[in-house]
């Protein structure tokens, strides 16, 4: 049996994208103590469906009872409204967009009341799209159509200044062959790492995604990768990735992410056709690729 790190079963389960650090859960609140966890219901992959009209994507789970609201803005809102209290709200800076996220209830008291906060809080000028997973109907749809003209809040520019780091490594661009074989070399790197403190975190603000690592990377770490590095921890994404079923926050992450970089939501459903791509040789191709960006200095 084959035991990982925190971290590696975090990467692992979440293998699509190198949006590891950055994607935050949208789950359940904490349950009280005593009580025992209720089992998140879960979709399969090959049953889903992202449509886009307009400015709104909207992917429709059959039987879910909360809706995620996602707005992907190129402004920061600056206004204090208050978040209505059925929602959880998120923020995250997340490929080159300002992306605002929030869970609630499906019925209609309840969004009525987000349309009034998104209508006061949304900057009034800049870019906006939607991605809505979840219990959606028509008129949802139609209200955040309509906030394209009437939403009336500051907003501040969105800085895409990338943060500092003693080490920074960029990833080949997402939905490449290439990004899957970097994404597993940054897990094995870190592996490598972990005996010298020195650990790599996923930063996805810009349209490019990168890794900062707290220290300073020598080249005798970057020894080509053999069989027995690489068989346990590729056999572990396989796996993952041949798993069929999904919960409400994964798929949300995948409608959000499709719509920022661009990608159909095959590039997620098709996991299994992408990692039987994954050898020996990419991987060791990344390693080489990433040993050449070292000693360049960090702009």
């Amino acid at each position: 049996m084959f035991h990982f790190s925190r971290r590696t079963l975090w990467i692992i389960i979440y293998i699509t994208i190198p949006l590891i650090i950055l994607l935050n859960s949208l789950g359940p609140k904490p349950n009280i103590a005593g009580e025992p966890a209720p089992e998140a219901p879960t979709w399969s992959l090959d049953e889903l469906a992202l449509e886009c009209a307009r400015q709104v994507c909207t992917l429709a789970l059959a039987g879910a009872e909360h809706i995620r609201v996602s707005a992907l803005l190129d402004r920061i809102p600056t206004g204090q409204v208050a978040v209505p209290a059925a929602f959880d709200l998120q923020t995250q800076q997340l490929g080159g967009r300002f992306v605002i996220s929030l869970e609630g209830p499906a019925n209609a008291s309840s969004q009525a009341e987000l349309m009034a906060f998104l209508r006061q809080w949304l900057p009034a000028d800049g870019a906006l799209n939607w991605v809505v997973t979840g219990a959606i109907s028509d008129e949802l749809v139609a209200q955040l159509n309509a906030l394209e003209t009437i939403r009336s809040g500051p907003g501040l520019a969105l800085s895409l200044e990338p943060l500092k780091a003693l080490t920074r490594l960029t990833a080949p661009a997402l939905g490449t062959a290439e990004q899957l074989s970097f994404l597993l070399w940054i897990d094995l790197l870190n592996g490598r790492l972990a005996a010298y403190s020195i650990q790599g975190q996923w930063r996805d603000r810009q349209a490019s995604s990168y890794v900062n690592f707290n220290g300073t990377l020598s080249a005798d770490l970057f020894y080509p990768v053999d069989l027995a590095e690489l068989a346990p921890v590729l056999a572990a994404y396989r796996a993952a990735g041949a798993e069929r079923q999904r919960n409400a926050a994964q798929i949300d992450r995948y409608a959000v992410t499709a719509e920022l970089y661009r990608l159909p939501l095959s590039f997620f459903i098709n996991q299994p056709e992408r990692l039987a791509t994954l050898s020996l040789a990419s991987v060791n191709e990344m390693r080489e690729f990433a040993l050449g960006q070292i000693t360049a200095p960090l702009r």
